[in-house]
């Protein structure tokens, strides 16, 4: 082998390395890049999660699906500036003997708690002008016929509901949004939960949410 082979051969193989390595740490660094709140939310069973700024949405898939109407996931979306207090939020114990559950609770600003009002106003409506309807739909158990037609005019009732605290349960009906007064998230892992609020805390002040 000549001198200027080997050579080549070496720099071929120092360049396959390094394509290697670069590899490598783009890789590590795209994971030490996503927010530990994305990490929380995976071990607890969530997937879908998105963290933008102070705005994170996960969701979840429920199995087996609820009845009587199928349903079989959920999105959960959360503004985390319009939280109150969330550091003195508490997890209370909500299981029983068949069933370990904790919820973690807080309340929204009154910013959050003035947006919140049109949905009392699109409420008034639909029951006064579409009678036996049982909107809201607080979960997909509830779900019927009108799911659709509900989601269809509360779009356009409230056009700023994409930035508002909500739930949007999926069914063999379609989908349907639940917009939420107050915080709460509930989970059977105590451990998880406060890793949860720990999270919140620490990515909010990363990012100056106001909590």
């Amino acid at each position: 082998m000549s001198v200027t082979r080997a050579i080549l051969n070496r720099s071929s193989a120092r360049k396959i390395f390094g394509m290697f390595l670069f590899s490598l740490l783009s890789f590590v660094g795209a994971a030490n890049s996503q927010p530990k709140l994305s990490f929380v939310l995976k071990d607890m069973g969530y997937e879908n999660i998105q963290i933008d700024g102070c705005a994170v949405t996960f969701s979840r898939r429920i199995v087996p699906a609820m009845k009587p109407n199928n349903g079989f996931a959920f999105t959960k979306f959360i503004e985390l500036n319009s939280l109150k207090e969330f550091n003195d939020a508490q997890i209370d114990d909500v299981g029983s003997k068949l069933m370990k559950q904790f919820v973690l609770a807080a309340e929204f600003d009154s910013e959050y708690s003035h947006i919140y009002q049109k949905t009392k106003e699109f409420y008034k409506l639909i029951h006064e002008s579409e009678k036996g309807i049982s909107w809201p739909y607080k979960d997909s158990r509830s779900h019927n016929e009108f799911v659709t037609l509900l989601e269809y005019k509360m779009k356009l009732f409230i056009p700023n509901y994409q930035s508002m605290n909500r739930i949007i349960f999926f069914s063999k009906f379609g989908s349907s949004t639940h917009f939420e007064q107050y915080f709460s998230l509930a989970h059977e892992n105590f451990e998880l939960l406060s890793k949860f609020k720990s999270a919140v805390i620490e990515h909010s002040k990363m990012h100056s949410c106001k909590i």
